[in-house]
């Protein structure tokens, strides 16, 4: 299986000024002691929002079916592909990353995160070989503009789907829509990179083989709350 991508430089022109420039701090090798302190917050109660997100929380509010915060990336797969390991695959991008699992809701007035401990979805397969090439390619432009219209619900969630089309005998084109609330154009790399990294574990029986995450992105919104009450608290003495 290999998988066409867009270049990297689209990505990261999505990125706000702060995450660019966090980016070339680590590909210089310069982490951010800043962010190398974020520790891991227990899960036993709702968990505040990043700015980013009650920001695009907010906004949502205003026209709750509006699809405007839909992000699709539509992945080419050529080659033989083993439909099980995909589906495999993607449920354990869902287990590896919380903010795939999270929906919100209203807790004494404010928003708040609630991470599910699991989730899995299906993976459905349409199947469009049998038509001519000009329909076809129609068809793909039908489902991707469908599936990027949809709404999602940010209190029951999931906030993603996903649908495979087959559209030879071995090529494919994978729809993955997420809400923004959930993921960026920095997040939508990675998620690429680790799917890729997943199905060739899977579809060749073996383990993962990716390293277990530090810390979530919960983690980061209690930390940036945290960091921005106490500069908030310094301002006022």
């Amino acid at each position: 299986m290999s998988i066409d991508r867009e270049k990297a430089s689209a990505r990261i022109s999505k990125l706000s000024p702060e995450k660019r420039a966090i980016l070339a701090k680590r590909l210089q090798g310069k982490g951010d002691s800043d962010f190398k302190t974020i520790p891991q917050r227990h899960r036993t109660a709702p968990l505040p929002l990043s700015f980013a997100q009650q920001r695009i929380w907010f906004l949502q509010q205003l026209e709750i079916d509006n699809p405007f915060y839909n992000e699709q990336i539509a992945i080419h797969l050529t080659g033989l592909l083993d439909v099980v390991s995909l589906e495999k695959s993607l449920n354990e991008m869902i287990q590896r990353h919380e903010a795939l699992r999270t929906t919100f809701k209203m807790v004494e007035g404010q928003p708040v995160q609630i991470i599910a401990s699991n989730l899995t979805l299906t993976l459905p397969t349409v199947n469009l070989c049998q038509l001519p090439e000009a329909q076809r390619q129609l068809e793909i432009q039908r489902a991707a503009t469908e599936q990027s219209q949809r709404p999602f619900d940010l209190v029951n969630g999931p906030l993603l789907r996903w649908t495979l089309l087959q559209i030879g005998r071995q090529e494919y084109v994978l729809l993955f829509d997420m809400h923004h609330i959930i993921t960026d154009g920095w997040s939508l790399g990675i998620i690429i990179r680790e799917l890729s990294a997943l199905y060739q574990a899977f579809s060749k029986r073996k383990p993962a083989v990716l390293s277990e995450l530090p810390i979530q992105y919960a983690d980061f919104a209690v930390w940036q709350r945290e960091i921005f009450a106490g500069r908030e608290a310094r301002v006022s003495i």
